[in-house]
């Protein structure tokens, strides 16, 4: 890459950074999201525990948090989560449901830089 291609790359990471930082908390968590018309936000533990101790201590104390701020009715009902692929219900693959002797390799791989 060239230095101009740099520079421009790292005046357009700085723009979308300072855009993010002047967004509300509820515009930028209603970005996250998306157009999509998800209703749940599902993250397997497994993945979280892979990722670097200050983000998993940030992560705690944000469910914290949470947990803290409400009381779950009693007469709601729980969710369970589910896997599907090409519309099809499957199961999910060993690495991502045994968060304690699961293979950390793939999930590993999934956090390298792309290109």
């Amino acid at each position: 890459m060239s230095e101009t291609d740099e520079q421009f790359l790292s005046r357009i990471q700085r723009e979308h950074q300072e855009l993010l930082d002047s967004m509300s908390g509820k515009d930028r968590l209603s970005r996250w999201f998306g157009l999509s018309y998800a209703s749940w936000l599902t993250m397997p533990r497994s993945f979280m525990q892979q990722m670097p101790d200050e983000w998993q201590r940030q992560m705690a104390i944000l469910l914290e948090q949470y947990d803290d701020a409400l009381t779950w009715p009693e007469d709601l009902p729980s969710s369970y989560v589910v896997a599907r692929k090409d519309n099809r219900f499957t199961s999910w693959p060993d690495w991502v449901v045994n968060y304690r002797r699961g293979d950390p390799k793939p999930i590993r791989k999934m956090m390298e830089p792309t290109q």
